[in-house]
């Protein structure tokens, strides 16, 4: 659970992008971007080798690419609300890793 003083911070998940960028040397390539308003939408490639231990996994040294979307909601100049859309099954099983 997030402290009230990380609210709006990207303090809670950083220990999962360090896992991310180190363990999967996990890469974003927007493809899309588009606001409407308070709304931002984005489409990315996500692109990654499994070359370093990760969320409790061995490296596989395999790679993986996929494609996910995000949809943000903006409010006082501050991301209020995240939502993503990724294949995480997709992933794991091109890096060779348990689905559970």
């Amino acid at each position: 659970m997030a402290r009230q003083t990380d609210r709006g911070t990207a303090r809670p998940v950083e220990p999962s992008w360090r896992q991310l960028i180190a363990g999967y040397r996990m890469q974003l390539r927007i493809e899309d971007l588009v606001a409407d308003g308070d709304v931002v939408r984005a489409r990315h490639t996500e692109t990654g080798t499994f070359v370093a231990r990760a969320f409790g996994h061995a490296r596989t040294g395999r790679s993986y690419a996929l494609v996910a979307m995000e949809l943000f909601e903006i409010r006082d100049g501050r991301i209020a609300r995240r939502r993503d859309a990724r294949g995480s099954a997709v992933q794991m099983r091109q890096l060779g890793r348990p689905l559970a």
